[in-house]
């Protein structure tokens, strides 16, 4: 089974548009180009048309139901791993931000429905979420990966 290792978390100051292509720049400089490049509708429609092979995803509750589902089943299981001062906070300057967003997190499925389908509910502290979706989001777009996956 894949183990997914988290090793590169970058959070923008602002999330300029130049912010986002320059950390794309480099981090294709440092791994060369990525399998997969999602970015999220919410925000990133002007940009994905910037970055080669880059898809626009959007966030719907089926969408994000998958998403949250697989990221909790691989905590669960053991097979994501990440540093603990992954994420910079950019107000603070301190690192660890990914660990304190993990921790604010809340996971819930629950048979609902006359089907009977689990119905997830994942949520966050408001405001508090970015790099919680960029995990799972970067999980998504290594789909089929090799025995460990490294996440950018």
């Amino acid at each position: 089974m894949p183990i997914f290792r988290l090793v590169r978390c970058v959070v923008f100051p602002t999330g300029s548009e130049a912010e986002v292509l320059a950390e794309h720049r480099k981090t294709e400089d440092i791994f060369g180009t990525a399998k997969a490049k999602l970015f999220e509708s919410w925000g990133c429609g002007d940009i994905v048309e910037k970055v080669y092979g880059a898809e626009l995803v959007s966030p719907t509750d089926v969408r994000q139901a998958g998403l949250f589902s697989r990221l909790h089943r691989l905590f669960q299981e053991g097979r994501f791993k990440f540093p603990p001062l992954a994420g910079r906070d950019p107000a603070t300057g301190t690192g660890g931000l990914l660990k304190s967003e993990l921790l604010g997190a809340e996971y819930d499925a629950e048979r609902g429905g006359r089907d009977g389908d689990a119905k997830v509910k994942f949520c966050t502290q408001r405001g508090h979420d970015d790099t919680v979706y960029s995990v799972a989001w970067a999980t998504e777009a290594a789909d089929a990966p090799p025995s460990q996956c490294w996440l950018v």
